[in-house]
């Protein structure tokens, strides 16, 4: 699978600078950090608007699963409920993904969603 690299549309200064704070985009609400203390960092900008992206879709699909979950336990059916609980494990993978990118120096899309642009 091959994802959309931004890397070159960045300055490589900027990449150096802030590529240990853009790892934080990608670990839940922590992508405050830096929203606020490096929001003016183009490349920092990019993985912060990934972070809130993956923020967003964890949500949903935690919500989702949750709502889905509740009843098969109700009716006993434990096993599927637990494999529909184990979705809850793309987002980490995807987290992953995203902090091994930013920490490399890399721009590249999270899949799936990592076309959606919230913050330019």
């Amino acid at each position: 699978m091959k994802f959309k690299d931004y890397t070159n549309s960045f300055d490589p200064e900027d990449i150096e600078e802030n590529k240990v704070l853009a790892l934080f985009s990608y670990i839940g609400i922590l992508f405050l950090i830096p929203f606020f203390t490096v929001r003016k960092s183009p490349y920092a900008r990019f993985h912060i608007n990934q972070g809130i992206i993956l923020f967003i879709a964890s949500l949903i699909i935690s919500v989702t699963i949750a709502i889905t979950v509740w009843p098969l336990y109700v009716i006993h059916l434990s096993l599927l409920a637990a494999i529909i609980k184990s979705i809850n494990l793309v987002p980490l993978v995807v987290m992953v993904f995203g902090i091994i990118n930013a920490v490399r120096g890399k721009a590249i899309e999270i899949p799936f969603i990592g076309g959606i642009r919230i913050i330019k």
